[in-house]
This record gives C-alpha cells, structure tokens and sequence, in this order.
C-alpha cells in the first residue's frame, strides 16, 4: 500500500515538474508581436501627382453620427467598410421608430426600448458620387425585407455620405471602398 502511495507521489511530482520546466521555457522563448493600431484619422498624400484622401470608419461614422437629420434616429452608429463593395451600418433605435416599417403597435409592447438595427448595402460609384442600394435588413435578430426601409431615409442617407465626400476632398474622380476605409483619388 505504501509503495503505491509513494508511486502516485512521483508520478504527480514528475508531472508537475515537466510542467513546470514548459512554462519556465516557453516564458524564456517568447517574443511578444508587434502591436498595430490603425490610424483612424483622414490621410491626404501625393503619389505620382495624384492626390489621395482617407476616410476611416471611425470617419465615416463619426460624421454620419452627426449629420443625419433627426428623422433618421439611429444611436450609436458604427460603419463597416469592406473592399468588394459592401457596407454595414448598425446601431439602435427607439422601439417607436419601428412603426415606420411596419411593426404592430401590439408587437412593440412586448420588446425592449432600444432595438439593434443593421443595414447591409451594396455600394456602387460613378466616379464622383456614391450610391448605397440596401441588400438586407436586420432588426433585432430578425430579417426583414429592405423594401420596409423609409425611402426619404435612403435618400438623405446617400445625401449625407456624399456630402461627406465632399467635404473629405475638394475634387475627385474615383471612389474605392477599402477593408476600413474610404480612399478618394483625384
């Protein structure tokens, strides 16, 4: 009995050491990776006489936050920006907006005052403007159809981006949708 205690022991000891010595190594051996922060603010620069200008998310939601007329309520706006054209904005808004697409007055009775709202558009330019065409809609965890989106807020939501432009760069002839960002050429 007692040498069978005794061998459990070692065994546990044995254990515990070989542990030991692999965090001591990996503690020695470890070389931290270089932390990288994205700059979130407008970048103008000149390549081969042409200048460009950056927008990053943060811009673009930032501005939206603050230009979009009162009749488009959404709180807490955080823009998406993907290269192949696709944008997502998401926020919440007040359970009373919801009436606005459709939603019973019964139905909202039974749901939280501020509800998660996402729109995922496709994005398209002609060179001087660009045109957001919703492709879905989500309202809490629920899709819904995008023809249940007001018109006047598709409408002044494309004013205000392309406002926006505007005022990021005095003249430009191409838009690009980055992975974070906006880039306008001139």
């Amino acid at each position: 009995m007692q040498h069978e205690k005794s061998f459990g022991y070692t065994l546990i000891l044995g254990v515990c050491v070989l542990i030991s010595l692999m965090l001591i190594g990996r503690m020695l051996l470890y070389q931290p990776l270089p932390v990288h922060t994205p700059y979130t603010g407008q970048i103008s620069s000149q390549e081969q006489g042409k200048t460009m200008t950056y927008l990053s998310e943060q811009d673009v939601s930032k501005y939206l936050s603050e230009k979009l007329p009162e009749e488009v309520p959404l709180k807490d706006l955080q823009i998406t920006l993907q290269k192949e054209g696709i944008v997502t904005a998401k926020g919440s808004l007040h359970k009373n907006v919801l009436l606005q697409f459709g939603v019973p007055q019964a139905v909202l009775l039974w749901m939280p005052e501020q509800i998660e709202l996402s729109i995922r558009f496709t994005a398209l330019s002609d060179g001087a403007a660009l045109r957001l065409t919703p492709s879905e809609l989500k309202i809490g965890d629920v899709t819904v159809p995008v023809g249940h989106i007001p018109p006047e807020w598709l409408s002044m939501l494309n004013e205000t981006v392309n406002e926006m432009l505007r005022q990021a760069a005095e003249s430009y002839s191409q838009i690009e949708l980055l992975d974070g960002g906006i880039q306008l050429r001139a």
